[in-house]
């Protein structure tokens, strides 16, 4: 009777221990999530009417297998690592960028304000213009 319950002792350890030493192939998987980083740093975009931006963030922990979804209110508008905005109406637009990798997602949101420049505040303070010759300006007002 002792050595029966020696044995079951024996093989509940064995098993604790194979169970504790296991590399855990349950899909999860270790390792950076990607990071994004947009060219003007508070990711808010002022541009004019009938213009273009081009947005090129910087991914890092991406590599061929990575994946890019730009969507507007819930809709896919683009699924490369860059995006171009065309300003055809005046408005505010926010695009959500997500980007996938072998360890998981992140996502990040940028704003984009379609602006008539001859419309311009002077207590502006935003950053930068985008204009259609692709020229940046920008400006700080007291």
């Amino acid at each position: 009777m002792i050595m029966k319950r020696n044995s079951v002792v024996f093989l509940m350890a064995v098993l604790l221990m194979l169970t504790a030493c296991s590399n855990n192939d349950g899909g999860e998987k270790n390792g950076p999530l990607p990071t994004i980083a947009f060219p003007v740093a508070s990711a808010r975009y002022r541009m004019e009417l009938g213009s273009e931006l081009e947005i090129v963030p910087r991914c890092e922990n991406v590599d061929g297998q990575t994946t890019y979804e730009w969507s507007m209110g819930g809709k896919v508008i683009g699924t490369s690592a860059s995006y171009t905005f065309v300003a055809e109406t005046l408005g505010e637009y926010y695009i959500t960028l997500k980007v996938t990798n072998a360890y998981g997602t992140t996502e990040d949101e940028l704003k984009i304000t379609v602006i008539e420049v001859d419309k311009l505040d002077e207590n502006e303070t935003d950053e930068g213009l985008f204009t259609p010759n692709d020229s940046v300006f920008a400006w700080k007002f007291p």
